[in-house]
């Protein structure tokens, strides 16, 4: 199992707010690093796109744990099975958030892919607070 927590981001809005947003998933690809991205198709609860020179990723929303957790699992033909929590703190009038990657990766392919997965899962936390605004 190889376990990838992002870097935590502050958000200049509630947790309701932010949790509402991250629900649709259509609005996950604004979080998408754009060069890295090959195609997306999404409705509000299911996504599929290609992560150039890696693979094609299809994911639905598995729970929502209003207003503080999302929980996305794979879905269709992926690489390998996961989940990706998304964790939203309340903190008053803002919150902070971070994604938990949880992967069923052997260990061949874990070295492969642990550096680009955490780049990518930070770079998705790091595009939250632009995307809400």
């Amino acid at each position: 199992m190889l376990t990838i927590e992002s870097s935590k981001v502050d958000v200049n809005l509630k947790s309701q707010e932010v949790y509402n947003f991250l629900l649709d998933l259509n609005n996950l690809e604004k979080l998408m690093p754009q060069e890295r991205i090959e195609y997306w198709k999404s409705t509000e609860n299911t996504c599929r796109f290609g992560i150039k020179n890696l693979s094609s990723i299809g994911m639905k929303v598995k729970e929502g744990i209003s207003p503080n957790k999302i929980i996305l699992e794979s879905e269709g033909k992926n690489p390998f099975s996961f989940t990706l929590t998304i964790f939203i703190n309340d903190n008053g009038d803002s919150s902070n958030s971070y994604f938990v990657f949880e992967g069923d990766v052997n260990m061949f392919m874990k070295a492969m892919v642990q550096k680009p997965l955490k780049d990518f899962f930070d770079t998705l936390a790091q595009n939250l607070p632009r995307a809400l605004n």
